[in-house]
């Protein structure tokens, strides 16, 4: 367990965590192909972020035309019920 950093002067820090910050150096330097995986699955996190977001954005489009849609049909149909009315009762005048 490392000692409490309050009570640890700086050389004193070096001497505690200064091997273990350079094996860690040397990890990262003697492969490198680790960081690129690594990269390599953020950037595809990232690619499929985007892409749901594209998404999501569709799907509410969608909902809006489809908003849009009702309510131009439920508008012809009020209009057709008029019509329809409208010329039963010109049929019985003209009769």
């Amino acid at each position: 367990m490392a000692p409490m950093l309050e009570t640890l002067s700086p050389t004193a820090l070096n001497q505690v965590y200064g091997p273990r910050l350079k094996e860690q150096m040397d990890y990262c330097s003697e492969h490198p192909e680790e960081l690129s995986k690594i990269l390599q699955v953020q950037k595809q996190v990232e690619d499929v972020k985007n892409v749901m977001m594209e998404n999501i954005e569709k799907v509410l489009d969608r909902g809006d035309r489809i908003e849009l849609l009702v309510d131009k049909t439920e508008d012809l149909r009020f209009q057709a019920d008029n019509f329809y009315k409208s010329g039963r009762s010109l049929r019985r005048r003209m009769w």
